[in-house]
């Protein structure tokens, strides 16, 4: 399991050079995340610490593009649901107008006779 791992391990932490993608599967305000990046930072040559910053970022950029697009199709279909309870209320207004004026018609035609 992630939280029994040997942290201490340098070996091990350069076994995750080539899939540091595997530290992104944690939570950043867990305990094993942090302790995981400081073992990293101090393990890891520079080059693939930007590397792994770049997938931070990539990572961060997505989780945002992917709540700003589910509160787009929110907005959608709250604008969509307005819409169809205004066009079934129009029709309902329409509808009664109109019996309004076949009554009013109706009643000119009956003064006419």
């Amino acid at each position: 399991t992630p939280s029994t791992m040997d942290l201490g391990s340098t070996a091990y932490l350069l076994t995750l050079k080539g899939s540091l993608v595997s530290v992104l599967s944690y939570s950043e305000t867990s305990e094993l995340y942090s302790t995981l990046m400081n073992k990293l930072e101090k393990a890891v040559p520079e080059e693939d610490r930007e590397d792994f910053a770049a997938l931070v970022i990539q990572r961060s950029w997505r989780r945002v593009s992917r709540v700003r697009k589910a509160r787009a199709q929110r907005d959608q279909q709250k604008a969509d649901c307005a819409n169809k309870l205004q066009a079934t209320y129009r029709g309902h207004v329409a509808r009664r107008y109109v019996v309004v004026l076949h009554l009013a018609a109706a009643r000119i035609q009956g003064l006419g006779q």
